[in-house]
């Protein structure tokens, strides 16, 4: 399969038909495990206009978390032996409990985060995530400078380095699991906002979440919508 234009990343999917994955999606107004458009849940409270438009940019992604960020493939790999090292890497991996999730900010977005205080928890997350970054990074094609130039936009020392080294600023220390519902929002509109997701992710949150599937997602034409490739469960 041609993949020169495509990009791949690995998200955290929800299981499909479940309340999260079901809830995600209406609230994006589409599916990233078919590619379809879903009918759009539009809170009260919030403009109908203004809601498409502050999700309009998650939609493009899907209601997800990432795990390891978009990449391009480099040259001499294709499509299957990425999956096939995902697959590999998915079988040897344990499944990570985030425990129950609700909707915070981060800056200025909205999205779902794991509720544990626990720094050993956000610890072991991290670890677990970047062990995914280090095991695919061999099939990452290099970042040209233009790309290098538009990520290195407001990050410090630390980020700065992990991009040169990894692709990507938020990695290893500096990862924050995190499922995106808005653009950024000023902060007059926050409170609305939150209380909104609160309401609609209620039944989703009711039981704890787990990380039990590694799903790779892929982008056929940039800038395009990222649809689910493959779900490759992790070890029991």
């Amino acid at each position: 399969l041609m993949v020169a234009d495509s990009r791949y990343a690995i998200y955290f999917l929800p299981a499909p038909g479940s309340a999260l994955a079901e809830r995600g999606a209406a609230w994006l107004g589409r599916d990233a495990l078919t590619g379809g458009a879903v009918a759009q849940h539009l809170p009260d409270g919030i403009d109908a206009a203004a809601f498409r438009e502050k999700t309009e940019s998650a939609r493009r992604y899907g209601f997800h978390a990432t795990l390891k960020a978009p990449i391009h493939l480099k040259e001499g790999v294709d499509e299957a032996a990425f999956l096939e090292a995902v697959a590999d890497h998915a079988g040897r991996r344990p499944r990570f409990p985030l425990g129950p999730l609700s909707p915070k900010w981060i800056g200025p977005f909205l999205a779902l985060t794991p509720d544990s205080p626990d720094p050993q928890h956000v610890e072991s997350l991290q670890a677990w995530t970047f062990d995914i970054v280090r095991a695919l990074d061999p099939f990452r094609a290099p970042m040209g400078p233009e790309e290098a130039a538009r990520r290195d936009k407001g990050l410090d020392d630390r980020q700065r380095q992990l991009l040169k080294r990894w692709g990507y600023p938020y990695v290893a220390d500096q990862f924050r699991f995190h499922m995106t519902l808005s653009a950024p929002l000023p902060e007059g509109e926050r409170p609305v906002w939150r209380d909104a997701a609160r309401r609609w992710f209620a039944p989703a949150l009711e039981t704890d979440q787990r990380i039990d599937a590694l799903s790779v997602a892929v982008e056929r034409d940039p800038p395009g919508p990222f649809v689910e490739l493959a779900r490759l469960k992790l070890r029991g």
